[in-house]
């Protein structure tokens, strides 16, 4: 070997290496890598939906909300009329032999937009990707559940225009077979069913709405962004916490469609949030992910904790 080419051969392999380690890096910094690829057949009506899961790493254990902390901290504490002493040997035996209950992880169902659409099982991944960096999947481990729509349909049953938006009798054939995936996995897997939440952004905001009133009992919570919903179903949801967000320029959805929606939903359910960029139009996903209180709110909630 030529011994004045070796100073070059030497730059040129540490540059490969350091390619290499930026690339594993990038792909770390978008947690995509993380997600399970499958397809689910979902027999009627008939689709194969491409679909992406995460899961929590290994040996990590769920996030308890505020009232899972209370009502431990209940159960430990002895009844006023019972004496504090040392338990009876039996009692003491039985409580050391009982095994542990296996962990269950809160589910968020993400449903992406119109431009995600297809079937290459990436693209729904921009809008929830992120779930899968380390340092979400370490402070709030849980299953994410990304189907994705195939080209020329929607997860809406009805054409996002023209006002008022009404719902179709029966879920598109995605909607339906979304549903049915995500009941599969909450029976399947070690899933907290009182911790399933929703998460839809522009088409998927429409989808997210329709699903909430179509399965409101399924879920704890609901984020629609960007999204309208049909004002007549309000009361098939007005347990299920909300928060809604929406771009003020939105030239798609208008803000008057979505203000007039919550305006029937508040006379059901107190417990609705609503966040307005002023400065926004229809892409504003990104911007939700950022608002530093959504996931500290979401990861709150929990079926039936509220009357």
């Amino acid at each position: 070997m030529n011994l004045r080419l070796l100073p070059l051969a030497i730059v040129w392999f540490c540059s490969i290496l350091s390619g290499s380690t930026a690339l594993a890096n990038d792909a770390d910094a978008t947690g995509s890598q993380r997600f399970e690829k499958a397809v689910y057949k979902h027999a009627a009506p008939a689709i194969e939906l491409p679909y992406r899961l995460l899961k929590p790493d290994a040996g990590a254990k769920p996030t308890p909300t505020g009232k899972d902390v209370a009502d431990k901290a209940l159960a430990a504490k002895p009844p006023a009329d019972k004496p504090t002493g040392d338990k009876p040997e039996a009692e003491k035996l039985a409580t050391e032999s009982a095994p542990a209950a296996p962990a269950k992880f809160p589910l968020i169902v993400f449903l992406h937009g119109d431009n995600q659409c297809g079937n290459d099982n990436e693209a729904q991944l921009r809008g929830c990707g992120e779930f899968g960096q380390a340092k979400l999947r370490e402070k709030y481990p849980c299953f994410v559940l990304a189907p994705q729509c195939p080209k020329g349909q929607s997860w809406a049953s009805a054409p996002v225009n023209p006002a008022p938006w009404r719902q179709a009798a029966e879920p598109t054939a995605p909607l339906a077979a979304a549903l049915a995936l995500a009941e599969k996995m909450i029976a399947e897997q070690p899933i907290d069913p009182d911790r399933v939440y929703l998460l839809g952004a522009e088409m998927g905001g429409f989808g997210a709405w329709e699903m909430l009133a179509r399965k409101p009992e399924l879920f704890a919570a609901a984020i629609p962004v960007a999204g309208d919903a049909d004002s007549r179903k309000v009361r098939a949801y007005k347990k299920v916490p909300v928060w809604v967000f929406h771009g003020a320029r939105d030239p798609e959805v208008s803000i008057s469609r979505v203000r007039s929606h919550l305006s029937e939903l508040r006379k059901v359910n107190p417990d609705v949030e609503f966040t307005e960029f002023e400065d926004k139009a229809h892409a504003i996903l990104p911007k939700v992910m950022a608002h530093k209180e959504l996931l500290p709110w979401l990861f709150e909630q929990k079926r039936g904790a509220k009357p």
